[in-house]
């Protein structure tokens, strides 16, 4: 059967299947017109200034950070070239041709990464074709005391976010901030003034036109009060040991030496390199023992409750008590001993801190009780930061009346006792000693400690110090030195006053249980003095944990200052006492 096609209805099908085409294109070029319209007319002058934008960049351009230098103007922060070779893949035998002619001999399985490069060496492959080898020339800042000024100077590294906000930090520029000590504390004077570039890149980015609007300049160097030579000598002296030395000129307040052991290399530090040093070390090297470090001072407190105590008349030089080496509050209360088990027989002041008498200090300290003790000390500055310039402090702490409410529901006597030869309740950092002793040494004069020179700084206080009182301390500070518990100190060609003591961290029953204790609960040995003991040059400071090696570290640091005339030893003789 044949089928009949019905040729004008299929015309008519097609002609609407064209018609809805045509219509799709007229929407489609509709569309598209409207859109070059608004690119091309209507939004012409948007889209054109954010082209300008992305080939137009203005950005800040960082100068080399400014030198610091110590006070004899010896750099100890600035810039070091480095010349490094960076080995990326497996070097070709020609490579290896040229690094054994300047005299490198890798294993090429092991040696990958970067090596640093004498000066003749990389002239040398400057010249030459190298395959895997890449050189690179850069300056970084370096610090040639090392680990020895480390917590005095900090370190610097690349800006964190909130750096980036203030400053539009430039990845491309020598840009660092300091993230600890000095290099943060005068970070804004450091970074020196900020200079702006205009740069025009193309549409792949890349930098086709460069001009500089303003030049970076570069900051003065930074002076300290340190002397670099000394700083070393005493973190010297500290290795192999945990703790702090001080070193300050008593007749301004400007510290001479600081330094905190263990240390860590300043010159690569980087977050996670520092957090890692720290979990892997119990004795935390980035931690500044000198400045947030608190220790019980022990006997290093008794010349200072004793120069008080005579002061405002609570004891005089004439009296004395018999030390049978044991004191009891009254009948039936705990029994406080002295170091020395059968005592030291008849005892004035002089003597109890010569021999640093522990009954004797018990004795004054519940005479005085603990308001006019605790008031004593504030007046030698115990408890109270220096506010030393270096920023990050910790602050000391004594037993006042506002601390004990806080701290304890009940105050008991024999707490007041203890608080008399520096334990209990009182902590003290390295900072505060050195402060407080300098007021002992210069009498009075309350100079404000410093780490930088030139600053505008506060005008000294003056605490009242009768001076008769202060040169019988002085006088028993000298003897402890030449016939007392450091004596071995009063061998050197000149006067010292100074101070011992021992801060126990844990209790034990005698030298036998002590000896087998492990270290960390082993005491602090303590030395605070200055010399020579008349028109003092110096105050020193050395604080050991675990180990009882502060007075011979004192000794070679007092020994050193004389050899290098830091004690002015033209004008000084040998005034030690001889008994």
């Amino acid at each position: 059967m044949t089928i009949l096609r019905n040729t004008h209805k299929e015309s008519q099908m097609t002609l609407k299947r064209l018609f809805v085409v045509c219509l799709g294109f007229i929407a489609l070029f509709t569309i598209l017109t409207s859109q070059l319209y608004k690119l091309q007319i209507r939004d012409r002058e948007k889209y054109q200034e954010l082209s300008e934008k992305n080939s137009f960049q203005k950005r800040k351009i960082a100068p080399f950070r400014a030198d610091i230098v110590d006070r004899n103007f010896i750099p100890v922060a600035t810039y070091s070239k480095e010349l490094r070779l960076d080995i990326n893949d497996l070097p070709t035998s020609s490579d290896l041709k040229h690094l054994d002619y300047i005299g490198l001999s890798l294993d090429p399985e092991l040696n990958k990464g970067s090596i640093q490069l004498e000066p003749h060496q990389f002239a040398y492959l400057s010249n030459q074709d190298l395959q895997n080898l890449n050189l690179r020339a850069y300056s970084e800042r370096f610090y040639p005391l090392g680990p020895a000024s480390a917590h005095i100077l900090g370190y610097t590294g690349i800006p964190k976010v909130n750096h980036n906000k203030i400053i539009g930090y430039n990845p491309d520029s020598r840009f660092i901030v300091g993230h600890s000590g000095l290099e943060k504390e005068f970070d804004a004077h450091l970074q020196g003034d900020i200079g702006i570039e205009h740069l025009s890149v193309n549409a792949q980015m890349k930098v086709i036109h460069q001009e500089v609007e303003k030049k970076p300049m570069r900051a003065a160097p930074l002076q300290l009060t340190i002397d670099s030579k000394l700083q070393s000598a005493a973190y010297d002296a500290l290795i192999g040991h945990t703790g702090s030395v001080i070193i300050l000129n008593p007749n301004n307040g400007e510290i001479l030496a600081a330094v905190s052991s263990p240390s860590f290399d300043p010159k690569k530090p980087s977050e996670y390199e520092l957090k890692k040093l720290n979990n892997i070390h119990d004795d935390q090297p980035m931690f500044s023992r000198f400045s947030r470090s608190l220790y019980p001072p022990a006997s290093v407190i008794k010349p200072f409750i004793a120069l008080m105590a005579l002061q405002h008349g609570d004891i005089s030089i004439s009296e004395s008590i018999d030390d049978t080496g044991v004191y009891q509050i009254s009948e039936n209360t705990r029994v406080f001993r002295d170091w020395k088990k059968n005592g030291h027989g008849k005892v004035n002041v002089i003597k109890a801190i010569a021999v640093s008498c522990d009954v004797y200090f018990y004795q004054l300290a519940q005479k005085l009780g603990i308001d006019k003790l605790t008031s004593y000390l504030s007046e030698m500055k115990f408890g109270e930061k220096t506010n030393i310039d270096i920023g990050s402090e910790a602050k000391p702490i004594i037993p006042t009346e506002a601390y004990r409410k806080k701290r304890h529901n009940k105050w008991y006597p024999g707490q007041t006792v203890i608080t008399g030869i520096g334990q209990g309740d009182i902590l003290c950092s390295p900072l505060q000693l050195a402060r407080s002793t300098m007021l002992i040494a210069n009498g009075g004069v309350d100079y404000p400690l410093h780490l930088v020179k030139k600053q505008d700084l506060e005008p000294p206080s003056k605490i009242d110090i009768d001076e008769t009182s202060r040169k019988h301390v002085v006088s028993a500070m000298e003897q402890v030195m030449t016939y007392g518990t450091g004596k071995s100190i009063g061998e050197l060609p000149f006067s010292v006053a100074g101070k011992t003591g021992s801060a126990q961290v844990s209790k034990f029953e005698n030298s036998d249980t002590y000896k087998a204790l492990p270290r960390h609960m082993k005491d602090h040995h303590l030395f605070v003095g200055f010399a020579p003991s008349e028109n003092p040059d110096i105050v020193v400071i050395v604080i050991i944990e675990h180990q009882h090696t502060a007075l011979n570290i004192a000794k070679q640091v007092l020994k050193w200052c004389w050899d290098h005339k830091v004690i002015n030893n033209e004008q000084h003789q040998n005034k030690a006492i001889k008994t």
